[in-house]
């Protein structure tokens, strides 16, 4: 979203900048489920122009960046060597590694070679350029869990560079101890969630925030205007933040049933 506007006789207007240009909505009411680093473009808009309690809500969270590496791998190596699906934490950058499960059909395997946060972050993110590992255009060939193709936008942002994958597969070999001959890799993806446009992973309360009375504020900071995310929530960091941050504004502002 690129620009948002009052509309004369109440409601709102809403540009969106899409891969095909610019569209634009209208809309008696507007819920932003979006996060805080979407909204610095917005505070400059004619809705939240010179609103310092809105500027100061946004502001009231800060950014917490995560990154995870994933291998995946034709055949599991795990099992033959008496391991089990499990996690490996670890003082190398990788920081925690997890064995996942193996598809019962393909026999294909999945390993997050790294979950990592903090100045781990910047190391990683160092080693993310280059060449593209593996077959390129494995990406194209990918679909989501069902079946969907992946984002075009996705496409270009989840491939791991050769030498990420390098230096984490040396990790991952050095956690678990093992010098023996180990099947490399066929593919392998890097999400950096601190990375545009997600800003962060999760969010945590600044200093001096006041959270119940801001949550209450972002459920309709100007009429008819209503936000909800993870951020703004009684449980930052996970998925459940942002489901009672909705089920709470469905609840307060447009009185239906809690789902949560």
């Amino acid at each position: 979203m690129v620009n948002l506007r009052r509309r004369p006789d109440a409601g709102f207007d809403l540009t969106f900048q899409t891969e095909a240009g610019q569209t634009s909505l209208s809309a008696a009411r507007v819920i932003l489920a979006i996060p805080p680093n979407a909204f610095p473009s917005l505070i400059n808009t004619e809705v939240f122009s010179g609103d310092t309690r809105f500027a100061r809500a946004v502001k009231s969270v800060y950014k917490v960046p995560l990154a995870k590496v994933h291998l995946a791998f034709d055949q599991d190596w795990w099992t033959p060597r008496n391991l089990s699906v499990g996690r490996v934490i670890t003082d190398l950058p990788a920081r925690q590694i997890y064995r996942w499960g193996v598809d019962d059909l393909s026999g294909h395997a999945l390993l997050m070679a790294s979950y990592h946060d903090g100045e781990m972050i910047e190391y990683w993110e160092a080693l993310s350029q280059g060449s593209t590992f593996g077959a390129p255009d494995w990406i194209d060939r990918a679909t989501g869990p069902e079946g969907d193709p992946i984002a075009p936008s996705m496409r270009q942002l989840l491939p791991a560079s050769d030498r990420l994958v390098k230096e984490v597969w040396s990790q991952v070999r050095k956690s678990h101890n093992l010098s023996d001959d180990l099947p490399n890799p066929v593919a392998a993806t890097y999400q950096n969630w601190g990375r545009e446009p997600w800003g962060a992973a999760y969010h945590l309360w600044g200093i001096g925030a006041d959270p119940k009375d801001i949550i209450g504020y972002m459920q309709e900071p100007v009429p008819g205007m209503h936000i909800c995310n993870e951020a703004w929530s009684v449980s930052q960091g996970w998925t459940n933040g942002a489901m009672q941050s909705a089920d709470s504004l469905l609840v307060t502002k447009f009185k239906m049933d809690p789902f949560v």
